[in-house]
């Protein structure tokens, strides 16, 4: 079992660059990913996709990466083009709302991105480190996932537990119904005709009572879904989906005992039990 929360930072420091990863994960119904990187680092972005895509099935993840470039001994070059964009850009701004064009060569030069490394060789090791540490930085965010997996899984198979002493409670309880009914039955009907019980009536009014507040199926479906939901705990694999289907199914069926049942006893297994459900539903929400 795997966490959608995590985060991972890693650093990596070559001449002449210092570069930083950061990783963040939440909770999302699909796979959905979003990147801050440099601009002369954008290229690398549908790479970086794919690995992500081949590790992670859910949730929404935040890619940032910060890169410093310190003095370098080759000179670096102006890049034309986004040179020529911005000027062009500039003034076609101060034209169509006349305004002055304050866009001179200072605020050229010292644009984010202008200046460009000569030196190809030392691009190529960029993009080499930059995969190599970003490898780094999935397989550091699976561990903290994972970690944090498994304390979900802990707090999941007590919840279970909790919902099995329950339920074992309340099958005790029914072994005592047939008898509080029919007690419950006669008392009302003494009550209508004092001294008078028709016990072939109370036994009629029983049967159908005990038809209509039988809970039996409802306790074999909570009980089949637990057993499936310790299968699924255990499971390595993506889980989320799997894990939400049963804990929606053990909510329905919880439901239908307390909508039945008007045993007080019962009644509270029942609350009890749906406070354990909810306590695993908030979980499951960070499940992968």
């Amino acid at each position: 079992m795997h966490s959608m929360t995590a985060f991972s930072r890693i650093q990596s420091s070559f001449e002449p660059y210092e570069l930083t990863w950061e990783i963040k994960t939440v909770n999302h119904r699909f796979l959905d990913i979003f990147f801050r990187l440099p601009e002369s680092m954008r290229f690398l972005e549908p790479h970086l996709r794919q690995l992500i895509s081949q590790k992670l099935s859910r949730g929404r993840v935040e890619v940032s990466l910060q890169l410093k470039a310190f003095q370098s001994q080759s000179l670096p070059r102006l890049n034309q083009h986004l040179l020529n964009e911005l000027i062009n850009l500039s003034t076609e701004i101060a034209d169509k709302y006349q305004i002055p064009n304050d866009f001179g060569v200072h605020s050229c030069l010292t644009w984010p991105n202008i200046w460009e490394n000569n030196d190809t060789g030392s691009q190529e090791v960029l993009k080499e480190k930059c995969l190599e540490s970003f490898d780094a930085a999935i397989d550091e965010l699976l561990m903290f996932r994972n970690q944090e997996g498994q304390a979900i899984a802990f707090l999941l198979k007590e919840r279970v537990e909790g919902i099995q002493k329950h339920l074992k409670l309340i099958k005790s309880e029914l072994i005592n119904e047939p008898q509080r009914l029919r007690d419950k039955i006669k008392s009302k009907m003494e009550l209508l005709v004092p001294g008078v019980v028709d016990e072939q009536r109370l036994e009629q009014e029983l049967a159908l009572l005990l038809m209509r507040l039988d809970i039996a199926e409802e306790i074999d479906r909570l009980e089949t879904h637990l057993i499936e939901m310790n299968k699924a705990i255990e499971n390595k694999g993506a889980i989320g989906r799997r894990l939400d289907f049963l804990i929606q199914e053990l909510h329905r069926e919880t439901n239908t005992i307390s909508s039945k049942t008007d045993s007080k006893s019962i009644s509270y297994h029942s609350i009890e039990i749906k406070v354990l459900i909810e306590q695993m539903r908030e979980q499951i929400q960070n499940v992968e």
